[in-house]
Order: structure tokens, then C-alpha cells, then sequence
């Protein structure tokens, strides 16, 4: 299930680098191992054995075997498999993402990665926003802004596609909707102040394409992932930071940036990703009578596309 890979020596140390998956004899020969590691033992289910079990953490691996060749049906999910390969914690070169230890909080970071505003240490939450000729953009800046809980940390960058003779521009429109709902509704923590007038759009960036120009949504994700890293180069974004992609066409409850980040930080992996399939605005929060969001529990592509 995994191709092999050769470890790559850290230029000026005597470590090594080893890019997941791995080839462990290999490695042994490196590293001048004399114990043999065990195997894990990870269970497989055919599609003629049907689902695993209710409850067993598996992997679908796919039903088409055109497409996926003999690797269809279920695998255990066993987190060690991710961290060691086949050989798991026995493996030479374990290693797995960094876990936040007993207390330990995430915001307190290394003082040279750190954003400084107002003489506080804060991490800034870039969010990426791909719209193509959207009415709803403006009012999606709305939404984030006025429903954050600290709405001077966001940055937003957006791929806006319009026709600038037909459309409406976001960071106008979202201008307007600042002046026209009132000032009293514009914040849950009443961060707007007063001489503002229109507050928080210095924190908005918008990368104009013409309609014309567009070429799709992956076209549109990948101009913004390239601004990001141009932002990193600028020095406007820090390696600390939050970053969050979604569409142009949202709503939020209310301290929806905190709530992200508490979901990310209770998960005490520095390398976790949070992503969602969101619900109908009409139905926030009210799936089952309980805050809950849609759960895509697989993808499957078949040989018909």
C-alpha cells in the first residue's frame, strides 16, 4: 500500500530526514538497527466481507477495482501505521505530530514568530475567499466581521472575479452594508469605532480577475494559495497564524473565530486540519436540534468519472 522512499541526510547534522512512507530495511541498514521492529497487525475487509463492525475505525479504500485495482473495500485505521509505517512505535524512525503535553497552550509561542498588536502577543486568522461574480460577497465580509469575536485579527483575502462594469464590488458593497444596517448592529464586541467609516477594510484585500479571465474554482484556490505565500514573504503572515479557505456566499454564529480555534486547539496536534461540509444557512445550528454540521464520511470516484 505504500511505495518505498529513501531517507535524506539534514545537511550540517548527523539526523536524518525520512519522508512518509518508508522503507524500514532501508532505514535499519542506516541507522545500523540490530533489533527487527514488529509488524502491526492491521485488519482488512473485502467488499465481499461488508462493512467492519460498527464502531471500528476503518478506511474506505474504494469499490471499483478498475480504478483502484486490488485495494478496494475497508482498513483498520491505526494511528501508528501514520506515524511508523508498517512497523508502527517499533519503527526506527517513529515519528509522529507534535502533541500539545499536559497544560501546555498553543498560543504561547516562540516570541520571534510572534504578531504583536496593541501590546499583545495575538495570532492573526487569514481566511481565503474564492468568489466569481457573487452577490452574496459582501455580505459574507459582514458576517465575519461583525459576528467575531476578535474581529481585528482577522485578514481577509479576496479572488474576486467580477465584471466591474455589471458587479458589485465586495469590499464596496460590504462598505455599504456597514452604513446602511447601523452602527449599533455591526459588532457582537462593538469593535467599530466610531470615526470609522468603514471599519476593519484595512484588513481586506481584494485580488481583482475579470470575469473574462476566470478559469474555475481550482484556477481561482490556486491564485490565493499563491498570494498566501507572498503575504509569508511580505512579512504579513506569520508561521503561527491561522489560516482558513471557504466560499463567498457564508453566515456564522456568533464568535465563529474563536469557536474554530478552540476546535483546533482541543485537538492538541499542531498539524490538524478542520474541514466541514457546511449546512444551509436557513438550518445553522439546528441540525437534530443540536449544533452539529454534515459529516462526509467518504468519497468514492469510479472508472466513469
Amino acid at each position: 500500500m505504500r511505495p518505498v522512499t529513501k531517507s535524506i541526510p539534514v545537511k550540517g547534522n548527523n539526523k536524518h530526514v525520512f519522508s512518509h512512507p518508508y522503507d524500514h530495511e532501508i532505514h535499519r541498514e542506516k541507522l545500523n538497527m540490530t533489533t527487527r521492529p514488529v509488524e502491526l497487525s492491521i485488519k482488512h475487509w473485502s467488499l465481499e466481507d461488508g462493512d467492519p463492525p460498527l464502531g471500528t475505525p476503518a478506511l474506505f479504500l474504494g469499490r471499483d477495482t478498475k480504478t483502484y485495482g486490488e485495494n478496494t473495500g475497508w482498513v483498520e485505521f491505526v494511528p501508528e501505521y501514520e506515524c511508523g509505517g508498517i512497523y508502527g512505535k517499533s519503527a526506527p524512525d517513529y515519528q509522529c505530530p507534535y502533541l500539545l503535553k499536559e497544560g501546555e497552550d498553543l498560543e504561547k509561542i516562540d516570541p520571534q514568530d510572534v504578531v504583536v498588536q496593541d501590546g499583545k502577543e495575538e495570532r492573526l486568522l487569514h481566511i481565503s475567499v474564492a468568489s466569481y461574480r457573487d452577490p452574496l460577497c459582501p455580505k459574507t465580509l459582514y458576517n465575519f466581521f461583525t459576528k467575531a469575536a476578535y474581529p481585528e485579527n482577522l485578514r481577509v483575502n479576496v479572488l474576486q472575479q467580477n465584471d466591474p462594469e455589471v458587479d458589485i464590488d465586495c469590499l464596496e458593497g460590504y462598505c455599504e452594508l456597514i452604513k446602511k444596517e447601523g452602527r449599533e448592529n455591526h459588532s457582537v464586541r462593538d469593535s467599530f469605532a466610531d470615526d470609522e467609516e468603514c471599519p476593519h477594510s484595512d484588513q481586506i484585500f481584494i485580488h481583482h480577475v475579470h470575469a473574462k479571465d476566470a478559469k474555475g474554482p481550482t484556477f481561482a484556490r490556486g491564485l490565493l494559495s499563491s498570494d498566501m505565500e507572498q503575504f509569508y514573504f511580505d512579512g504579513k503572515v506569520s508561521p503561527q497564524d491561522h489560516c482558513m479557505s471557504t466560499d463567498s456566499h457564508m453566515d456564522a454564529k456568533v464568535h465563529w473565530d474563536k469557536k474554530n480555534v478552540d476546535m483546533w486547539n482541543s485537538a492538541g496536534n499542531e498539524y490538524a486540519v478542520l474541514s466541514s461540509y457546511v449546512n444551509d444557512v436557513e438550518r445553522m445550528g439546528d441540525i437534530n436540534k443540536r449544533e452539529e454540521v454534515p459529516h462526509l464520511c467518504m468519497i468514492s470516484y469510479t472508472t466513469n468519472g
